[in-house]
């Protein structure tokens, strides 16, 4: 393979991981809207941590010289802000109509 190609997979691969994080951000938005103040900056914390480490193994199972350069985290960066701006956000969707789902039956349950 060469060598453009092999940068163009790495390439893709980071974008791919920035849309994974942008899914993970997105089923976490319901836990930490739910959560207290102390427990949403840990669940940002999370995220944070599982973005850089998500980030840091990628680049040492990826790229060729085992670091993470600047277009690697753009295209991470660019796979993450489509995902998050995308209006085919599915996980939203489905988060909300759990939820919606968990306060009808939780208001059943009060009212008897």
């Amino acid at each position: 393979m060469g060598e453009l190609k092999a940068q163009a997979l790495v390439l893709l691969l980071f974008f791919a991981l920035g849309c994974g994080l942008g899914l993970f951000y997105d089923v976490l938005t319901p836990l930490r809207r739910a959560a207290g103040r102390v427990a949403a900056a840990l669940l940002e914390l999370l995220f944070a941590f599982c973005a850089a480490a998500g980030v840091l193994l990628l680049a040492l199972g990826c790229a060729p010289d085992a670091r993470a350069g600047v277009w690697q985290l753009a295209a991470a960066c660019a796979g993450f802000a489509l995902y998050i701006n995308s209006p085919l956000r599915l996980s939203t969707a489905l988060m909300r109509a759990a939820s919606d789902f968990k306060r009808r039956k939780q208001g059943k349950h009060e009212k008897n």
